[in-house]
């Protein structure tokens, strides 16, 4: 317990408060009868992280979101722009400009360990893979009913009425039909 507590202490000295609140929760969780500093230190942290957390206002609207990895956050906005906002820095970097094939996306899944995000529009998926630029992938089929990513990233599938198309995390076809 006193070294997860240190390490949240730790945390917020660095400017971390969201690592920091999850080591000191963690603590108070752990602790029989949490002391009075560890409670001041864990409300602390949960002020800041909610500060941060409130500091992104859009202009837009915002329809989904997911992380992409620890710190930075996927945006979806209705006119198909994709914003990834670092949770860390507070920083918020477009992804993508308004894409009218992606607007009013109708799904976003990710990867179970995250790095590879998929975003669903209209006829085209964008596949959102670390920190490079989105991959936009025109589908072959008339409407796509549902997206899955494959645990590891590796792998997509798009369902249709028709039949499933599955890509790599290039965008690269692997089932034509």
């Amino acid at each position: 317990i006193a070294g997860l507590e240190e390490q949240g202490r730790v945390e917020m000295k660095t400017g971390h408060p969201q690592r920091a609140a999850v080591y000191l929760a963690e603590a108070y969780r752990a602790a029989d009868e949490p002391g009075e500093g560890l409670r001041v230190m864990l409300g602390e942290a949960m002020r800041a992280v909610d500060r941060g957390l409130s500091t992104w206002r859009s202009n837009k609207w915002i329809t989904h979101v997911a992380w992409l990895d620890d710190n930075r956050v996927l945006a979806v906005a209705d006119d198909g722009s994709l914003t990834a906002w670092d949770l860390t820095t507070d920083a918020r970097t477009e992804l993508l400009a308004p894409n009218e094939q992606l607007r009013s996306a109708s799904d976003l899944v990710s990867a179970d360990d995250g790095g590879v995000v998929v975003v669903r529009g209209n006829r085209t998926i964008a596949i959102v893979s670390g920190t490079n630029k989105p991959v936009l992938v025109p589908l072959r089929i008339d409407a796509s009913r549902s997206v899955a990513v494959a645990p590891n990233g590796n792998l997509i599938a798009v369902a249709s009425n028709k039949g499933t198309q599955v890509f790599d995390r290039t965008g690269a076809l692997l089932n034509p039909y």
